[in-house]
């Protein structure tokens, strides 16, 4: 349940991350000679009363290509301004990297889960004295799970996060 409600919070802060757009809209199927259709506009100042067959909409949330970065990002270095100009063209990469790391985190806590309850059957069922696990089987397990085995947790879940979410772009595409 964590795991899922973390990444619906991070996803929603990601759909609404950036300022809205609003670009233009025509009424009718041919441009005017101030507005053209996709167009950005500031619905605050856009002239209704001259563009009778236009209207300023929202479009989308995320940021406006003008902005000049280095004016925002001043005193910031010149790969950090790459970074950040690359991300505000790509809005969708980071919406992947969210959807790879719930995939990946739900396999790390089946994985683990799935590992640390074998090692309590393991321990009750091989156990030589006939006594059954002892109260402090499932803390005893854990800690193996987490000091020999995370590694292997981690990588396996990768892979499966990987094939999951090629399979997920592929559904997409169709």
């Amino acid at each position: 349940i964590g795991v899922f409600a973390y990444w619906a919070i991070v996803t929603v802060y990601l759909a609404t991350a950036g300022k809205p757009i609003y670009r233009i809209a025509l009424n009718d199927t041919e441009n005017s000679a101030d507005a053209r259709y996709g167009d950005i506009c500031n619905p605050k100042e856009f002239d209704y009363l001259n563009e009778a067959n236009a209207t300023c909409v929202f479009w989308e949330y995320g940021y406006d290509p003008k902005v000049d970065l280095d004016s925002v990002l001043n005193g910031t270095g010149q790969h950090f301004k790459s970074f950040i100009s690359f991300v505000n063209q790509n809005q969708w990469l980071p919406q992947v990297f969210s959807a790879f790391m719930f995939f990946w985190l739900t396999a790390f806590v089946v994985g683990l889960s799935e590992l640390v309850l074998a090692g309590v059957y393991a321990r009750y069922y091989w156990d030589k004295r006939g006594l059954g696990a002892p109260c402090v089987s499932l803390g005893q397990s854990l800690f193996r799970a987490l000091v020999f085995h995370l590694g292997t947790l981690a990588f396996g879940s990768l892979i499966i996060a990987i094939v999951k979410l090629i399979r997920a772009l592929l559904e997409y595409v169709e």
